[in-house]
Order: C-alpha cells, then structure tokens, then sequence
C-alpha cells in the first residue's frame, strides 16, 4: 500500500516506489518521519512536499510505469480501485434534538479501475463502466482514504485505491479539471469543495429542519454515563498521546450554552470531550455519522453534520437559530 502522503519521489518522480526506505526506480534513500521526508540531500516539511506534490505530479501516466496499454486513449489508469456510491438514508436527530437530517451511507457497488481520458473519466469493472464527463463533476475531495467527488444531480461518489494514495487522485482530478476547464474556455476553478466554482459563491438554502421548543434537558443518567465514558476515554488516550490546551483562561465552563469549533483530526472530538468538555460542538463531515457507533458518539459530543455540497452559510444560519434560541 502506498503512503497516504509520501508517494513520489523527490529525485526521479517515480510514484509509488518507496520500498523499505528506497525508491525502488532510482534507489535514493528515503527518510519518512511524522512530520518530513528526506531524499538524499533533499529535505521537505509536510508543507514544503505538498507544494512539491502539487507542482511535479503529473495527470498523464510517466511512459517508464504507463499502465494505458489496453485503453489508448488514455492518460492514466489507477490501480485496482473500489467504487462506492451513497445510497442508504441514514436519520440524524442532533443537538439533544434540536434538528433532524438525512444523509446517505455509501455502498460498494464495483471493483475495478479510474480511466483518466481528456474530456472525461471513466471507472470500468468488468461487469459495467460509469462515465463522468468534466462538466459534470460538481466537487472534488478526501474523505479518511476515500477520494470523494459528485456528478450533477446525483449523490457523492467514493474510490477507494487499494494500493494508492486517495490524496495523489485528489490532485490529479484537480489538475486534470483545471485543464479541461482551460481548454473548454470555462475559467479558472477558484474552489474545488463544496461545489466546483469559478466566482465567489452565493448564499445556499437551509438544509436542516429546526425543530420547535426548547432543546431536551440532559437528565441525571445521561450527565452520569458521560461521565463515565469521558473517564474511560482519559484512560486509553493518556498513555498515548501529550495533550496541551491553549487559551484555557479564557474557557468559562459555568457558562450556559456551547462552543462551536472545527477540527482538523478525527481524533479530536475524542480528546476534547475526554480532557475538556462535552459541551464543546464540531463542525463534521456528514459522511463520519453513517457508521452507527461514530454516529452515537458524535451526536454525544455536539457533532453538527456539514455536506461538502452545500455553502457554509446554511451550517452557519443554523447554528445561530440554535444559539438564539437556547
């Protein structure tokens, strides 16, 4: 399996070589920490070999490792790769009831493998092949080690690589759109998620249902059971992890109401409900409540699902009526 950000080599571009600290085209050394990676005399932060990553990486497949020989038209073909599609409505009751949502879990529906071709990509399984022209592709994205993109007027698309990195497709089909936008004369893209734009964007519509009343009261059981589970949490994350607040002066836990942050890791609603407080909502990708323990947790800890597809605006609107009224 490839290194999920480490996937091309610095000194001759090859993907997909680094075997047991060697590239296995050009056999320079690799060094992968944490937070770096060394090859030979060259040196990159994460930062520093994402900028790296964006500028070298290539949408048509380098001829030493092409893999297009049985489909000549095209630019690249990925290796073997799982398509999904979101399909079965999962029901959201969140913050202690407040609103409901729907969204949709993502099905396995064929194996197979990511055609690149100019105007288009095709996914071919053996049994069916789906066909997504540019203009069609509505948003483009990660999510864990999924690449994630929409076709207009239907649900998300997820391509799990078997042996590939999701974020080396991320930045092809950014690239490879970008350059059908320019040939199309259709303009710079300006965002890729949650909707693909060449201008600022626009206000969305509401996408959630607020519910009348006042939000349901914790009772004694449930303020006892988060308790509970906060301290086991403690147990199994101290050992494993340093953890340091900043800004804590400013935390005033007798306070009514809550904290709304993003988050950048999947671990920190875990860390900060655990150590802090559980009264601290985070902004979440819908997709994270589609499994039923991650979703029973995230509604604990005040997760508010976003979609990559709608504007922030409408999150946002949301949230203030919640805030505004209790």
């Amino acid at each position: 399996m490839s290194h999920q950000l480490f996937f091309l080599c610095p000194n001759c571009l090859a993907e997909d070589q680094f075997i047991q600290n060697r590239c296995k085209s050009c056999d320079a050394k690799i060094d992968i920490q944490p937070y770096s990676v060394t090859c030979g005399k060259k040196q990159f932060s994460i930062a520093e070999y994402y900028q790296f990553l964006l500028k070298h990486l290539s949408v048509e497949q380098s001829a030493h490792f092409r893999s297009t020989d049985a489909f000549p038209d095209a630019l690249r073909v990925s290796d073997v790769a799982t398509l999904r599609q979101g399909k079965t409505p999962v029901a959201i009751r969140g913050y202690r009831g407040w609103f409901n949502r729907t969204i949709l879990a993502p099905e396995n529906i064929a194996e197979g493998h990511l055609i690149f071709e100019e105007g288009a990509l095709r996914f071919i399984s053996p049994e069916k092949q789906w066909y997504f022209p540019a203009t069609k592709i509505t948003a483009i994205t990660t999510d864990s080690h999924y690449l994630e993109f929409k076709r207009r007027g239907e649900p998300f698309f997820h391509i799990h690589f078997h042996n590939e990195s999701a974020l080396k497709y991320e930045i092809l089909l950014r690239k490879w759109l970008q350059q059908n936008y320019t040939r199309l004369n259709l303009g710079d893209i300006c965002e890729f998620q949650p909707h693909i734009r060449t201008t600022s964007p626009t206000p969305g519509k509401r996408i959630w249902q607020i519910s009348p009343g006042n939000p349901l009261p914790e009772s004694a059981t449930e303020k006892i059971v988060k308790k509970l589970i906060a301290a086991l949490l403690r147990l199994l994350l101290r050992p494993l992890i340093r953890i340091r607040f900043e800004g804590l002066e400013n935390w005033q836990p007798d306070m009514p109401g809550f904290v709304l942050v993003n988050h950048q890791s999947a671990l920190d609603p875990f860390i900060v409900t655990a150590f802090l407080d559980h009264r601290i909502a985070f902004l979440t990708k819908a997709s994270a409540f589609t499994h039923t323990t991650q979703r029973k947790f995230l509604q604990w800890v005040m997760g508010i699902p976003t979609t990559r597809y709608q504007h922030d605006s409408a999150v946002i609107r949301d949230i203030k009526t919640m805030l505004q009224q209790g």
